[in-house]
């Protein structure tokens, strides 16, 4: 195995779990401080709800060290997602005057980030480089595209923002679904002594 293939699933997890701080460093750097300012505070409110409820999820499916199933860690955050995004949301209104399209977008983004964690992880454990490279490509590509155009056209604000916090789920969506309708047979509950 090459050190490139061996670097994929960091690579691809990374991109997953780094790209709302990579856009927050960039706003900081080229002096946009306000809109910094108002992507931490909904980075804050979302990582505070969304990993208190996911704990070491990645390490148990990479370990397999668990009796709950790839598909049980997928149906409670699929049931989940949209609660703990509402409960963001209120959250971030309650203590800051960040614009609501901002803070939807993040939302919007942490949510999917969240369920994409579980198809990266599902991915690794089946040793599907071909996926990585392939998500690792799209999310580098999205995300520079939308650094390119907020540099040059000075807009964060667009459908190409929309585009980037769905970016995460575009490839790969068949294997959370396929895990969620999965009989549910095993119960979902278990889930939260693992988190």
């Amino acid at each position: 195995m090459s050190r490139l293939t061996w670097m994929l699933f960091p690579l691809a997890t990374s991109s997953n779990l780094f790209s709302v701080t990579a856009l927050l460093i960039f706003f900081g750097l080229t002096g946009k401080l306000e809109l910094a300012a108002d992507i931490a505070v909904v980075q804050g409110a979302a990582l505070t709800v969304f990993l208190a409820f996911s704990g070491n999820t990645r390490n148990l499916l990479l370990s397999g060290s668990t009796k709950i199933s790839f598909g049980q860690f997928a149906r409670f955050r699929g049931l989940f997602v949209l609660p703990f995004g509402a409960a963001v949301y209120f959250l971030c209104k309650s203590i800051s005057a960040v614009p609501d399209f901002l803070i939807l977008v993040l939302i919007l983004r942490r949510c999917v980030e969240w369920l994409a964690e579980l198809i990266v992880t599902n991915r690794e454990v089946a040793k599907d480089h071909a996926f990585a490279r392939q998500y690792v490509l799209l999310q580098t590509i999205i995300f520079s595209v939308l650094l390119i155009n907020e540099f040059v056209a000075n807009e964060i604000y667009n459908i190409l923002f929309l585009f980037w916090a769905i970016s995460p789920v575009l490839i790969g969506t068949r294997y959370f679904l396929r895990a969620f309708k999965a009989p549910f047979r095993e119960r979902v509950l278990p889930v939260i002594g693992y988190i």
